[in-house]
C-alpha cells in the first residue's frame, strides 16, 4: 500500500467550504465523501517551516529545533538561517527508507539540503537557486529538464508586486503547472511506497490579495474595479483539479492524505510590539540612529549605482556592515537599557537574560520571571483604540508550548494574535514608505492575508472511514499516522500521535502499533554554512519579498 501527501500550504476550510457548497471543488468535495477530514492544528506558531518540520518529524518545534525561518547566532542578537541541516530528528521519508521502501519528496519547505533518500527528493522554497545542489539524485533534474522542462524554484514576489499583480498571478499559475507536471512525471516514472509534494500557491495569494475578497479589509476595491477578487478562490480550485488528476492515476490501495501546515484569514491591522515595548521602557533605541535616512541612502544606492560599482563599493562601505549569513535586525537597539524585544514571524518576545545574551541585563531567575509575568499581563491588555477589541488571542511560556532539548534556543513569551492583527516590524515599515520614527503603534501591512493556526486534513483509503469528521488533530499527528498504516515501526520519542478515529477498527484490531526504541545522541545545533554567501542573499531577499523578513541594513 502506497501513501500520496499533497500539501497546500496555507489552506482553509474557511474557504474550500463555501467553495464546496457551490459545487466548485468536486475533487476535495469526494474526498470528503469518501474519506474522513478535520481541521489540523499547526504550531506554535504557525509558520511554514516550524510546522512543516513537525509534520515530517512527528515532532514539537522544541525536540526538532526549527522555531522560525531563522534562528539567533551565539552572540545573541543577530540571526542565521534555518536549514534541514538544523534538523533534529528523522523526517518520514528518511524513516521510509530505512524501512525499505521507495520515497518520492517534492518541494516541502525547509528541506535545503536534500535528505539521501530511498528514492527521490527535490528541496522547497529554501532552495537557494538552480545551481544549489537542491535535487537527490542529482540526476533527477537533468531528467525532468529533459522530458518535463526546467524546474522551477519560487523566488518570491517582486518589490513591485503592489504594481504588476497580473504578472505575480501569472507567475503563481507558471508554479503550480510546473509542480504538477514534475510531480505527474515522477510519480509515474518510479516506483513508490510514500509520495509527498507541496503546492504553495494557496498561501501566496492568500497573503498578497486577501483584501480584493474581503469586503471587510480596509483597503478593499469595490466589485467594478477589481479585477482581482476571484484570484484567491481561482487558485483553489485549479489546485483542487490537480488533485483531481492525481487522484484519477491512483489504485485502489493508495491513501491519499491532502493537508495544510496552517489556516489563513485577514489582517486588518498591524501593531509595532517593538515601539509598543520602546513606549513601556522595556527596549531602549539609541539616539545616534537613524533607521530612515540610512534605508534612504541604500535605496539611493540600490537605484543608482551600477551593479559592477555596487560589488566595488559593498567591499568598503557601511552598506556591507553585516556578512551574508546574518541578519541584523537591531543595529539601532541600545542593549544596555533594554529588558526586552521581540523578533520573528509573529513578534515573539526574548528577554535580555543576563548570561544568555552578551549584553542581558535581566537576572535569572525571579527578576526574569517577574518580568515575564509583568509582559504577560500587559501584552493580554493591548486592544484596538477603534473597537476595544482585544489584539493578541492568547500569550505563552516557551515550556508550556515546548519540551525537548530547543526549548532554550525558543522565545520567552509566545504570541497568538486575535484574528485580524498581526505584528510587523520597522524595517517594513521603511519598505512601506513609512518613517519609523513616528509615533503610531498601528501600521499597514505589505500582507493583507496571513496564517492562522488551524490548518486543513483529509484523508481516503481502503482502511479510512468514510465521510467522517473528526476534531483535535493536530500538525505532529500526521508521521506516527503514515507510518502505522504503511506498517512501518514507529520511534518512540515522536510527539505526535496515532489518529485512530480516522482509521477502520478491523484495521485497528488486525495490525498492533509497533514503536521501537529511538537512538538520539544529544547534538548541538548544525552551525556549518549550508549557504555560500551569494546563495544567503538569495535566501534573504526572498524572504523580503515574501514578506517574512523585516528589511535590514546588510
Amino acid at each position: 500500500m502506497g501513501v500520496f501527501i499533497t500539501g497546500l500550504d496555507g489552506a482553509t476550510f474557511d474557504i474550500i467550504n463555501p467553495l464546496m457548497d457551490k459545487g466548485e471543488l468536486p475533487n476535495l468535495a469526494q474526498l470528503m465523501r469518501e474519506g474522513t477530514h478535520g481541521k489540523l492544528g499547526s504550531t506554535i506558531p504557525p509558520l511554514s517551516p516550524t510546522a512543516w518540520t513537525s509534520f515530517m518529524t512527528g515532532k514539537n518545534p522544541g525536540k526538532h529545533g526549527i522555531l522560525d525561518f531563522f534562528w539567533r547566532d551565539t552572540d545573541g542578537y543577530k540571526l542565521k538561517f534555518y536549514t534541514a541541516a538544523s534538523r533534529q530528528g528523522k523526517p518520514v521519508w528518511t524513516l521510509f527508507s530505512e524501512a525499505g521502501k521507495k520515497v518520492g519528496v517534492i518541494n516541502v519547505p525547509s528541506t535545503y539540503p536534500p535528505d539521501k533518500v530511498n528514492g527521490f527528493m527535490i528541496s522547497g522554497m529554501d532552495a537557494p537557486g538552480y545551481k544549489s545542489k537542491f535535487v537527490y539524485p542529482p540526476e533527477i533534474l537533468l531528467e525532468l529538464e529533459r522530458n518535463v522542462g526546467k524546474y522551477l524554484i519560487e523566488e518570491g514576489p517582486r518589490r513591485d508586486l503592489v504594481n504588476g499583480p497580473e504578472a505575480y498571478v501569472n507567475e503563481t499559475n507558471e508554479l503550480i503547472e510546473n509542480r504538477f507536471n514534475s510531480t505527474r512525471y515522477l510519480m509515474e516514472k518510479y516506483d513508490w511506497d510514500l509520495f509527498v509534494v507541496v503546492f504553495e500557491a494557496t498561501d501566496r495569494v492568500q497573503h498578497f490579495f486577501w483584501k480584493y475578497m474581503d469586503q471587510n479589509h480596509p483597503e478593499y476595491v469595490a466589485d467594478q474595479e477589481n479585477p482581482f477578487k476571484d484570484i484567491i478562490h481561482d487558485t483553489y480550485k485549479k489546485l483542487d483539479q490537480k488533485i483531481g488528476e492525481i487522484l484519477n492515476s491512483l489504485d485502489e490501495d493508495t491513501t491519499v492524505v491532502v493537508l495544510s501546515d496552517h489556516g489563513f484569514g485577514p489582517i486588518y491591522r498591524s501593531f509595532r510590539l517593538n515601539l509598543w515595548l520602546s513606549k513601556k521602557g522595556y527596549l531602549s533605541y539609541r539616539e545616534d540612529f537613524d533607521v530612515w535616512k540610512r534605508e534612504e541612502r541604500k535605496s539611493l544606492l540600490r537605484r543608482r549605482v551600477p551593479v559592477i560599482a555596487k560589488k566595488i563599493l559593498k567591499k568598503f562601505s557601511v552598506f556591507n556592515e553585516n556578512p551574508a549569513q546574518v541578519i541584523d535586525l537591531f543595529p539601532n537597539v541600545d542593549w544596555s537599557q533594554t529588558k526586552s524585544y521581540a523578533m520573528g514571524g509573529f513578534g515573539n518576545i526574548y528577554i535580555n537574560l543576563k548570561g544568555r545574551e552578551p549584553s542581558g541585563i535581566v537576572e535569572p531567575g525571579k527578576e526574569y520571571e517577574n518580568l515575564r509575568k509583568k509582559l504577560m499581563d500587559e501584552l493580554m491588555e493591548i486592544k484596538d483604540p477603534e473597537n476595544g477589541k482585544k489584539m493578541i488571542k492568547a500569550v505563552y511560556k516557551r515550556e508550556d508550548v515546548y519540551t525537548g532539548e530547543f526549548l532554550e534556543c525558543a522565545p520567552d513569551i509566545l504570541i497568538s494574535w486575535t484574528d485580524g492583527y498581526s505584528f510587523i516590524g520597522d524595517r517594513e515599515r521603511v519598505f512601506l514608505g513609512f518613517q519609523p520614527n513616528n509615533n503610531e503603534l498601528f501600521s499597514s501591512h505589505k500582507w493583507s492575508g496571513n496564517h492562522l493556526s488551524q490548518g486543513i486534513f483529509l484523508i481516503k483509503g481502503k482502511d479510512i472511514k468514510k465521510n467522517h469528521h473528526i476534531r483535535n488533530l493536530n500538525i505532529i499527528d500526521i508521521a506516527p499516522t503514515i507510518l502505522y498504516l504503511a506498517g512501518v515501526d514507529i520511534p518512540d520519542d515522536m510527539d505526535g500521535k496515532i489518529i485512530r478515529d480516522a482509521i477502520n477498527d478491523d484495521f485497528l484490531r488486525t495490525n498492533p502499533v509497533k514503536y521501537y526504541k529511538s537512538i538520539h545522541d544529544k547534538t548541538q545545533r548544525e552551525e556549518r554554512e549550508v549557504y555560500t554567501d551569494e546563495e544567503a542573499g538569495k535566501i534573504k531577499d526572498r524572504l523580503r519579498g515574501l514578506g517574512y523578513l523585516d528589511e535590514e541594513i546588510s
